[in-house]
């Protein structure tokens, strides 16, 4: 903002802040986008300052006006109904005047290209508003004159799309502003796929998070059953009202994110399969080898009577001293939960364990009422003692469930502890051999699934006894509530629907890094995601899934697109390298470091920006091996509007912190750093979304020697590109090595900026990052400065 030249009296009487943003939940080409052009701000009748500042200071105009944003968004609803794939998005916001002028704005809603909006509808505090809709052509000017009055080029990623626009006013000081919209619009199909997207992406516009958000989007159809609901971007509740009708659910309070909010849903075709198989690809463009695949493997949640398959489960739960006190209390409730959960023609038995292990039946016994009002008597007499023989309780339970198995049930065990061995058998190795042995003796496939309590457990144990069984483990951290993790981790696996799965993919060239790499039992009401790279070969391909339901294999084949060329799910990428990273950093955690490994993992984790305390060293490691300049390394504790890089001193101090917590974190089998650790490791390995991968870097952050301030940094994800943040200068990954590349200088808002971009549009949503921007587009690197 500039204060043009004024006497002291039109300064008090002129026209304040003459742009202002207010951004809410913008990004590339969707809907939701709403922002507010404060035009003026009028200085309210009060007694004059007796010493009013003269002349007033001007703003440097390197800081971008948006630090200063006059208005707050408080509330953000949405509802959303979508049916047959038209979709009616009503969205409720209520603003705040935190300054003491009254404000006078334009109301823009940008229009993606391409989109089909049938109808537009708002209102400001009650009163229905008339929307003028601008051409691209005049929609550009208005962008074009936002960037040069703010000095931030924020909003110039929507220069070629339209735009709807209301005159605002007023807008009283310490009060709030209500707006509605109401717009409807046709949701295209791929395939059997249908993408709805509405952007909450507020964090490169907005000063401070989304106050009270919530989402509500009903699906529903005449015809099609519903199959895979999926949201790669948040972790949303999703509720199933039979075959036809499904509720998706997003609460938050205080968020602030650089997510749009993207939902995929499936159409099940008629005489398809109850189990379903969606595919997504990504293969940006054909100087590429390689693609990434994601498949959706989803059994419904509302198959017909008599499709839940009778299974055998033996509960293993620790009763040790340690136990004592809330966790023994709650691990009883979970388990009680677990117990009436079982189905009539289950089987199963309850083995408590301390000094020794006690069965309650000898024998695996049926879910009847009265032998589960008997293992329920059973769970509310124990009481904590003794220590824990975790050896002689695993046999136990695969003895018992060895002499009556079938291949015709599943066969699991749940085994919680909150200790590590003290009774019989201490060493991993020794443990592990005896489970072997026994199981390898059952005619089915034994699955121990491990809730480790607490950060006293043997990690590595339970790590490997899940891996071997191909089961899965889960860890209940001190902050977490046990009945609720280990009751939901069982509901999730109580009811397998397919077993032994095997995929084969036909069609691409070569299909390789499948992950997850041993697929696990698909269960009734979940969903399995499954991502992948491919070199492109025939366009049709052809994928089997192969399984076991009841015993006998079942074989299903789904036709599937694997192209050449294919935009518009940047997100796949990312996922795979996340799952990618986690596997990697387990074989570094349980077996030992090697050289290709970590850097791998300091590679992808650069590029994909995945950084944990425990990729942040490798990545510092890697750089201060190639010689990378400081004021172009990913980390190093550059905060957001830094002038200055950091000094070799400071990166010294950097490095050593993220050494600590990654040396820790691959040495460390029991503690704290350790069940941290496996549990960042196990949400990597699993994600299916950009949420996992948040929710992995705070469970690593969360306590121990990964403090959370021990590495700063930020980067942004765009079109798959990684662009990190280096004091005031955002740099393409791929532009960090700046040796021998050919460079082309814009000077920031100039004439020649605005007319590079309209010859390249492509790159708009790249320079729309920031005045001092690095991207590397054709071989070479594009270098804006203010």
């Amino acid at each position: 903002m500039e204060l043009f030249k004024a006497s002291r009296e039109r300064f008090y009487r002129a026209f304040l802040l003459p742009v202002i943003l207010l951004c809410l939940g913008m990004g590339e080409s969707a809907y939701g986008n709403v922002l507010i052009i404060v035009d003026k701000a009028h200085i309210l009748p009060h007694p004059p300052h007796p010493h009013p500042p003269w002349p007033p200071r001007p703003i440097p105009p390197h800081r971008p006006i948006r630090q200063f944003l006059p208005l707050e968004l408080r509330t953000q609803n949405v509802e959303v109904v979508i049916k047959d794939q038209v979709a009616v998005t009503k969205l409720h916001q209520v603003f705040y005047n935190p300054s003491d002028r009254r404000m006078e704005g334009t109301f823009i809603f940008p229009v993606p290209k391409g989109a089909r909006i049938d109808k537009f509808s708002m209102e400001v505090n009650g009163k229905m508003q008339k929307a003028e809709l601008l051409d691209a052509k005049k929609a550009r000017k208005i962008y074009e004159d936002i960037v040069r009055k703010a000095l931030d080029p924020a909003l110039f990623e929507y220069a070629g799309q339209s735009l709807f626009k209301v005159r605002i006013f007023p807008i009283e000081p310490k009060k709030e502003k209500e707006v509605k919209i109401k717009y409807t619009e046709i949701l295209e199909r791929d395939g059997k796929m249908v993408r709805y997207l509405y952007h909450l992406n507020t964090k490169k516009y907005s000063s401070k998070p989304i106050k009270n958000l919530s989402m509500k989007i009903e699906l529903e159809t005449s015809e099609a059953e519903i199959k895979s609901v999926y949201s790669p971007s948040h972790e949303a509740e999703v509720k199933r009202h039979g075959k036809k009708r499904v509720v998706v659910g997003l609460e938050k309070k205080n968020m602030a994110t650089d997510a749009d909010f993207l939902l995929y849903y499936s159409l099940k075709d008629k005489g398809g399969s109850d189990i379903d198989l969606s595919v997504l690809t990504h293969k940006e463009d054909k100087d590429h080898d390689e693609g990434h695949f994601m498949l959706l493997l989803n059994p419904g949640a509302w198959d017909d009577k008599g499709s839940v398959i009778p299974k055998d489960v033996v509960f293993v739960f620790d009763s040790s001293g340690s136990m004592r006190g809330k966790k023994i209390e709650q691990a009883k409730e979970a388990l009680k939960f677990c117990v009436e959960s079982l189905n009539e023609e289950d089987r199963f038995e309850l083995i408590r364990f301390s000094t020794e292990a006690e069965p309650i039946f000898g024998k695996m016994v049926t879910a009847g009422e009265k032998n589960v009002k008997k293992a329920v008597k059973f769970i509310d007499s124990v009481r904590p003692i003794g220590g824990t023989a975790i050896e002689e309780a695993l046999i136990e339970a695969a003895s018992i469930i060895s002499e009556k198995a079938s291949d015709k049930r599943p066969t699991q065990v749940i085994f919680m502890t909150d200790g590590q061995p003290t009774i019989g058998a201490i060493k991993e190795d020794v443990i592990l051999n005896s489970l072997r042995k026994k199981t390898s003796d059952s005619k089915s496939k034994i699955r121990v699934f491990c809730l480790g309590i607490g950060t006293n457990v043997n990690t590595h144990l339970l790590d490997k006894i899940t891996e071997e069984t191909n089961a899965a483990s889960q860890y209940v951290l001190p902050e977490e509530n046990l009945e609720y993790k280990v009751s939901r981790f069982y509901a999730k696996i109580s009811e397998p629907v397919l077993a032994d799965l095997k995929l084969r993919i036909d069609g691409p060239d070569r299909v390789r890094g499948i992950y997850p790499k041993n697929l696990p039992d698909l269960f009734k009401g979940d969903q399995m995601v499954v991502l992948g790279r491919y070199e492109p070969g025939d366009k049709k391909g052809k994928i089997t899934l192969e399984g076991t339901i009841r015993g006998k294999k079942k074989t299903f084949e789904y036709k599937a697109v694997f192209p050449k060329e294919k935009e518009g799910n940047s997100f796949i990428p990312r996922i795979w390298a996340t799952r990618r990273v986690g596997y990697l950093l387990d074989e570094i955690r349980l077996r030992g470091e090697k050289k290709e490994l970590k850097e791998e993992v300091a590679r992808l984790a650069r590029k994909y920006g995945i950084v944990t305390p425990y990729t942040s060293y490798l990545i510092i490691e890697d750089e201060k091996d190639r010689a990378v300049p400081l004021a172009r390394r990913s980390l190093g504790g550059f905060a957001p509007g830094a002038d200055a890089p950091v000094t070799e001193s400071d990166l010294i101090v950097i490095e050593d912190k993220a050494r600590i917590a990654y040396d820790s974190f691959k040495s460390e089998k029991s503690g704290e750093d350790a069940v941290r650790g496996a549990a960042s490791s196990i949400t990597l390995k699993d994600a299916d979304g950009i949420s996992s991968f948040n929710a992995a870097k705070n469970l690593a952050y969360a306590g121990g020697k990964a403090a959370k301030k021990s590495i700063a940094s930020e980067n942004r994800i765009l079109d798959g590109k990684t662009f990190h943040l280096a004091g005031d200068l955002w740099i393409d990954d791929d532009a960090r090595d700046d040796k021998d590349k050919k460079i082309e200088e814009l000077k920031f808002a100039s004439k020649e900026y605005f007319d590079f971009l309209e010859k390249h549009p492509e790159l708009i949503k790249f320079l729309s990052l920031g005045a001092n921007v690095d991207v590397l587009h054709q071989g070479k690197i594009i270098r804006c400065r203010r």
